[in-house]
Formats: structure tokens, C-alpha cells, sequence
């Protein structure tokens, strides 16, 4: 799972690097520059939509004694949102949600797997360049899981999410992209018992790559 992260870094710098170089070595004149801000519509403003696909890995600790049971796999799903832009900063909601495969196995059997997710939250961005979005982001994160040891299996996970993301232009109104989460548990309740207290200091790690529609 750290080689699938860390391959989907490696592809959106490799998308983003020709865009980043032309920012960081232009030509040098404030004219230029001028130019360059001013050539039109901000690429990323207005209503966006698309798909995703990637990889989590979550470890989770039981009451600060059993740490480092980890659970990965793969998620994929849709993501939409609005970005108010002004020349090269945007700022807008976004929300997103997915099925999931996350799990961890024990003796065979599945303890805990995520069967999807939805996540909504503010993105802040920058403008690199003409084409590429460099951007953070904030906001609540709730998934499902189900457990094969356990009679009930009403099992949700609510988490602060913080991240960032690197999108860039392919053509007029497409982008490709990627968006990386760090997620802190908040609450977890297991059918219909809250067991935070147990849980709290879990996290997760969530990358995706991004294709997305803008108008």
C-alpha cells in the first residue's frame, strides 16, 4: 500500500512538473508576469465532478495497548464541488464518497472491512502556472464497516480529514489529479454503542488519483 501512495505521488509531480518549471523559470519581467496572471478564466473556478480511485491504509489502536493493527486496500468513487476563484487562489466545498475494500484479516477471517465512505469538507488552492492547482483541504470524513466476528455489524467511523491534493489541465475542461487524506478518528460506534474511548487514536491514510469534468 506505501508503494501504491507513494506511485500515485510520483505521477501527478510527473503531470505537474512542465507547469510548475514554467512558473518558477520564466522569463523574469514583471510585463511577463502580468501576462501570465491575466491570460483569462481561472481554469479551476466554477462547478467540478469526476471520478476517483486509490488506496487507505488505516492503523488502528486499541486503547493506547494494541497498537499496529493495520488495514488496507483499495476505494474508488465520485467527487464533486464548486471553487469560487479569484485570479490564481480558489476556495470551495467539496463532497465525495465511494465503496471500499479496506480491510484486515485475522485467522482467515475478516475483522473489519470499510464498505464505503463520504467525505465533505473546504478546499484552499494556488494556481501554478496555467494549468496546474496546488491545494489543501479540510473536513469530516464517515465511512461504514462490517465485521465477520461480530453477531451485528453496525459499525460507522467518523473522522476529522486534513489533506492536499495537486490537480492539472489535460485540455480544456478535463483535469487529472490527486488527493491524498490524513484522517483522525473522532467517533466510532459499534451497533449503536459508542466505543471512541477505545478507538480514538486510530488514523488512516488515503490516496487517490482524480479525473474531473469542470465547466
Amino acid at each position: 500500500m506505501t508503494r501504491t501512495i507513494s506511485a500515485l505521488l510520483g505521477v501527478s509531480l510527473m503531470i505537474a512538473s512542465p507547469a510548475m518549471a514554467s512558473d518558477i523559470f520564466g522569463k523574469g519581467s514583471t510585463k511577463d508576469a502580468a501576462e501570465e496572471v491575466s491570460y483569462g478564466r481561472n481554469p479551476f473556478g466554477g462547478f467540478y465532478a469526476g471520478i476517483q480511485a486509490g488506496g487507505e491504509f488505516a492503523n488502528i489502536d486499541i486503547n493506547d495497548q494494541f497498537d499496529g493493527i493495520g488495514a488496507d486496500g483499495l476505494l474508488g468513487g465520485i467527487h464533486a464541488g464548486y471553487n469560487l476563484c479569484a485570479n490564481r487562489f480558489c476556495f470551495g466545498p467539496y463532497i465525495e464518497g465511494g465503496l471500499s475494500n479496506v480491510n484486515t484479516d485475522i485467522l482467515g477471517f475478516d475483522a473489519l472491512t470499510q464498505d464505503y465512505y463520504v467525505q465533505g469538507g473546504l478546499l484552499l488552492g494556488y494556481m501554478v502556472g496555467k494549468a496546474t492547482l496546488i491545494s489543501v483541504h479540510a473536513g469530516y470524513d464517515y465511512s461504514a464497516w462490517s465485521s465477520d466476528l461480530l453477531p451485528q455489524d453496525d459499525i460507522t467511523v467518523g473522522a476529522i480529514a486534513i489533506g492536499g491534493g495537486l490537480d492539472t489541465m489535460l485540455s480544456q475542461n478535463l483535469s487529472l489529479g490527486v488527493k491524498v487524506d490524513y484522517l483522525m478518528t473522532y467517533s466510532v460506534d459499534v451497533n449503536n454503542t459508542d466505543v471512541t474511548n477505545f478507538l480514538e487514536e486510530s488514523e488512516a491514510i488515503r490516496a487517490q488519483l482524480r479525473l474531473t469534468y469542470r465547466r
